[in-house]
């Protein structure tokens, strides 16, 4: 009995679909995580908030929103900065 060359290509294939899938799984979780990490600097706020490095600067000195200060630097937490904006708005009726 010969060894089909087809039948071997094809279960690499298929090997090599379910290492990508296996890959696919491990950085799509890890991914979200860098990409939308839940502290940082201003840049969170301005990306949070859509609102200017100036105007993030002004409501700090206000102390008007939520940041921690360490070191001489400013954090922002992405969760702490949504439920900021989640307070703020105005309800219906």
């Amino acid at each position: 009995m010969t060894d089909n060359p087809f039948l071997k290509i094809e279960n690499r294939f298929d090997s090599l679909e379910q290492s990508i899938d296996e890959l696919k799984k491990l950085f799509s979780g890890n991914a979200n995580e860098t990409s939308t990490k839940d502290m940082g600097g201003v840049e969170v706020a301005t990306d949070e908030t859509g609102l200017s490095t100036h105007s993030i600067y002004r409501l700090v000195c206000e102390r008007k929103i939520p940041h921690s200060k360490k070191g001489g630097r400013l954090y922002f937490s992405r969760k702490a900065l949504r439920n900021w904006i989640a307070q703020g708005e105005r309800k219906e009726g």
